[in-house]
């Protein structure tokens, strides 16, 4: 399971570079050992900072896309020992953003895409490995910066592949994309033998797992051995969630069950919360033109969206999702509860332009 760090070290961006296939035992016992020796801790956070408009400078840092531009710039500064001591004091403290996303979740996405990551061109993403690669030499033992060069990978991948049906790539797209995602594994794999562990390693190699369609029994052991080394990230349990959903690898309603099973097992306010998160994952893989979200209660994804209000603060993501399934659910009055939360602050993730007027026009309608 060792591999060269060297292996790592000349890779570029060229489009057509083999690839050594890494064996899936190798891959499982990887994933069976990184949480050996791991502490757990208690589901319950921490409550963040619930106001809408920060009041100082450092407040700004605890809302979701401004805490990501922040280390987006960090990122192309150079400054790899702010992000170091950055990443360590969010694994310890377990920071989470207003809305109850870690902060750690927050510092990968704003180092693994470009800064112009709506279209980004090759040369967008040669500069962005080539920053990867300059922390990695500046901090050789860094689990956070091979970690972030394999989820650089998997983005990169699915950029090569497209978000389209499968029947839609090109058969260079799927090279591209088996190559990339077999970089990720073997950055995760080199990350497993430093002795620093983060929670995120799991998060990548579950996007590993949806991007090779792994046996679901394997996908889940992936999921489980995450949670034992984690059990209160929540993107162990919305990765999964969207694992199930039939547009992948689960049959309908699987994902569905999944929610119920998580929000039982994990009970009180903080379960409440994580009924929220999965659903809104399903929710969000509807057309607001398609039948309502099926074998979900909508009572229970109210609760939920209370109960992260109450623990960690409103956030204007969360609220953009619950205003989707309010109109999904034909809701009207949660729906423009949520907007007056919300007002002009689309986000792009969740609607289009259109869809977002028209369903803002729908809930102010008496």
């Amino acid at each position: 399971m060792v591999l060269s760090v060297a292996s790592l070290s000349g890779i570029s961006c060229d489009r057509g570079q083999p690839v050594a296939q890494i064996p899936i035992g190798t891959v499982m016992q990887a994933v069976r050992e990184y949480s050996h020796g791991q502490q757990t801790f208690e589901v319950a956070p921490a409550k963040a900072p619930a106001a809408q408009t920060p009041s100082s400078s450092q407040d700004l840092y605890d809302f979701d896309r401004a805490y990501q531009a922040h280390i987006a710039v960090i990122f192309l500064q150079g400054d790899f020992a702010q992000l170091e001591q950055e990443a360590r004091r969010s694994r310890v403290s377990k920071a989470r953003l207003t809305g109850g996303v870690w902060k750690l979740h927050g510092l990968y996405e704003g180092v693994v895409r470009p800064s112009s990551q709506f279209h980004p061109e090759g040369n967008d993403w040669d500069a962005q490995l080539v920053g990867i690669k300059k922390w990695i030499a500046a901090y050789p033992n860094s689990a956070t910066a091979r970690i972030a060069l394999a989820e650089f990978y998997t983005v990169y991948a699915w950029a090569a592949r497209g978000v389209g049906y499968s029947n839609s790539v090109t058969r260079s797209g799927w090279k591209l994309f088996g190559q990339r995602i077999e970089l990720a594994k073997s950055a995760l794999l080199e990350a497993a033998q430093l002795k620093e562990k983060c929670p995120y390693w799991y998060t990548v190699m579950q996007d590993v797992a949806l991007a090779e369609g792994w046996d679901k029994p394997l996908a889940r052991e992936l999921f489980e051995k995450a949670v034992e080394f984690e059990p209160g990230f929540l993107q162990y349990y919305r990765e999964y969630a969207y694992f199930l959903l039939p547009k992948w690898y689960g049959e309908p309603g699987e994902a569905e069950q999944f929610a119920e099973e998580i929000s039982q097992k994990v009970g009180g306010p903080v379960g409440d919360t994580f009924y929220f998160e999965i659903a809104s994952e399903i929710a969000c893989q509807y057309d607001l033109n398609e039948s309502p979200v099926p074998k979900m209660s909508w009572e229970k994804i109210k609760q939920g969206y209370a109960a992260i209000d109450r623990l960690y603060g409103q956030a204007n993501l969360k609220a953009n999702r619950f205003a989707y399934m309010a109109y999904l659910l034909g809701d009207k009055p949660a729906a423009r509860e949520a907007f007056n939360f919300i007002g002009d602050h689309r986000e792009p993730e969740v609607w289009s332009n259109d869809q977002f007027a028209f369903v803002r026009v729908w809930a102010a309608a008496s």
